[in-house]
């Protein structure tokens, strides 16, 4: 079995954490791959959701041609209430039969566009659960990549700064900025940049922040996570989500305006952790301490 990742070099803004996982999990496994700007006749096709008209047109034409179906890995949170399906925190549902005034919503209008050609969606662990996107897009199968993405960290302890954070910069992240800004130093990207400069700031920062896109935002941003993990940092967690396989490696704060949560916060920036059994004493962190 050999896997063509399909990554159009015109279309690569924020997925480069997800294509590193992916090919982390197929040489773990021992599964031949390549990294292509186009689709292959002789390989399993996967893509990464992150559509646009440019894309699915291509795509669209391939498959029709050589009568493939593609994988498509997703990423997004798509709930269902009431018989409606909605994206993320989005509070209108999703109309997939029409151009929407917001481009993110349109790579989903996109996506349904050929949808037809959907042979499976593919999840990181269990996150996005599939279940709504096999109903909403009507495709039959769905799997999860089980990665085993946990390893003793070796952190660079730079004191420049208390935190790092680097994501869309929403109106409840900024807040959330400019709050925590007032007493603690604080790194953020403004803009998206390449990976080798997020390295490179992230290591001159304490921790990394994660925070969700808005106070109706209910998941981890696992890409963050293991981004972070990678660069040996641990995550001080400003939300409160599910258990994820990452919770050795996060300090969570589930609310700002606690008395005790703000002691830990205080305390880990005042406090050297990169000791010789730092992942022991995170472990009794998040349980059990104030």
């Amino acid at each position: 079995m050999s896997v063509n990742i399909f990554w159009p070099y015109y279309n690569r803004n924020g997925i480069s954490d997800q294509l590193f996982i992916i090919t982390e999990f197929f040489k773990n496994n021992n599964i031949e791959y390549k990294v292509s700007s186009s689709l292959s006749t002789c390989s399993t096709n996967l893509m990464i959701e992150n559509f646009d008209q440019m894309t699915t047109d291509y795509v669209d034409k391939f498959c029709n041609k050589h009568d493939l179906k593609i994988d498509v890995l997703v990423t997004e949170f798509i709930t269902k209430k009431r018989n409606l399906y909605f994206l993320n925190d989005i509070k209108d549902p999703l109309d997939l039969n029409q151009i929407s005034n917001n481009p993110f919503i349109n790579r989903f209008y996109y996506l349904n566009s050929i949808s037809k050609h959907i042979n499976s969606f593919i999840s990181i662990l269990n996150i996005p659960d599939l279940t709504n996107y096999m109903e909403l897009f009507n495709v039959d199968c769905g799997y999860r990549l089980d990665i085993s993405f946990v390893r003793d960290l070796e952190p660079k302890y730079v004191s420049n700064y208390d935190f790092y954070f680097s994501g869309q910069l929403t109106k409840y992240r900024l807040d959330i900025i400019n709050d925590l800004s007032k007493k603690y130093s604080i790194y953020y990207e403004k803009d998206f940049i390449p990976e080798a400069e997020r390295i490179i700031n992230l290591n001159k920062c304490k921790f990394s922040l994660n925070i969700p896109q808005s106070p109706l935002w209910k998941w981890n941003s696992i890409m963050r996570i293991i981004f972070s993990i990678r660069c040996g940092k641990y995550i001080v967690n400003l939300n409160e989500s599910p258990e994820t396989i990452f919770d050795d490696y996060m300090i969570n704060i589930s609310n700002m305006v606690d008395e005790s949560e703000i002691k830990k916060m205080d305390y880990l920036i005042k406090t050297n952790l990169f000791s010789n059994d730092v992942n022991n004493y995170l472990k009794s962190l998040n349980n059990s301490f104030f």
